[in-house]
């Protein structure tokens, strides 16, 4: 029997009743996690770049996020934060986990040289240690905060099942 649990990472972790004690067992996390931080000019290439993420990155792409230039400055103003790169009209965060260390690194890294090299992103940079990931995301993770400095925060999420024609 298998149970599909969703956690708050909207991750799924399959539990698996082996045996007859019925033990549970879930996934193992990935060993394989990188970060990179793009500046991009548009709406549009943002766009852009996440149908190429879905159809380079694909099973290893785990978070596509943006932001707009008015919340990285609200971040530079209210708590001090910087991104690593100069600002832009949109930056994005794009996550990847996955079991090969290698195969990840250059898979995620001929992504970013692609979309860079179709003029989609202005400058970017990958993260593949701890300390730079829990920077970059950070960054992300604090701007409510920053916000909330400057008045009230509405936040609207969503999340949505992307099919594709097999």
């Amino acid at each position: 029997m298998q149970l599909a649990v969703k956690t708050s990472t909207e991750r799924h972790l399959v539990e698996i009743s082996v045996g007859p004690k019925k033990r549970r067992q879930c996934a193992a996390l990935p060993n394989a996690t990188k970060v990179a931080y793009l500046a991009v000019e548009s709406f549009d290439h943002v766009r852009k770049i996440f149908a190429q993420a879905r159809g380079n990155l694909g099973e290893i792409l785990s978070a596509f996020e943006f932001i707009d230039a008015a919340c990285a400055q609200t971040l530079a103003d209210n708590l001090n934060l910087h991104p690593p790169i100069d600002p832009s009209p949109f930056a994005l965060f794009i996550e990847t986990h996955g079991s090969n260390i290698d195969h990840d690194q250059e898979k995620l890294e001929n992504f970013v040289e692609l979309v860079m090299e179709n003029g989609l992103v202005i400058d970017g940079t990958v993260a593949d240690d701890s300390s730079k990931i829990s920077h970059l995301w950070g960054l992300r993770e604090r701007m409510a905060e920053a916000l909330q400095r400057d008045g009230y925060v509405y936040k609207v999420g969503f999340s949505y099942i992307l099919y594709t024609n097999v």
